[in-house]
């Protein structure tokens, strides 16, 4: 088994974007789209999906809302640039992925807060078919 669990990159760019990665498609996402997000990967990405956050007040945390982009199959390497506003307090959209493992990947697309580095911010979990991924390799 791997010992490296982080293989996706999300890097945010403000005023310019650097044309050293393989931008396959391009999302715009709400209004103010002034921050450029990279989303790339060392390993395949099954699918990626971007969702509205909706706020749940009696659980005190967000959940995903309605579905806006839905990318399918990116290539190790490949990447996909998504131009948005990401807000310091609350985010009002979130980012899922499954990679070529089946660990499921979230994210919201929002200042961290501390250091602008996204990545910290990345949630992965397992499934059922990522645990017979691990299993039967």
């Amino acid at each position: 088994m791997s010992k490296k669990l982080r293989y996706e990159s999300i890097a945010v760019y403000y005023n310019t974007c650097e044309n050293n990665f393989k931008i396959v498609d391009e999302y715009y996402i709400g209004s103010g789209n002034s921050e450029k997000i990279i989303v790339s990967s060392e390993v395949p990405l099954n699918w990626i999906k971007i969702y509205e956050c909706e706020y749940d007040y009696k659980k005190n945390k967000f959940n995903k809302g309605k579905l806006i982009e839905r990318h399918g199959f990116l290539r190790a390497g490949n990447a996909i640039q998504i131009n948005t506003y990401l807000p310091c307090g609350m985010p009002a959209h979130m980012l899922e992925f499954e990679r070529y493992d089946y660990l499921i990947g979230t994210f919201h697309l929002a200042e961290n807060g501390k250091n602008g580095i996204l990545e910290e911010c990345v949630k992965l979990s397992h499934t059922l078919r990522s645990y017979l991924y691990y299993i039967f390799e």
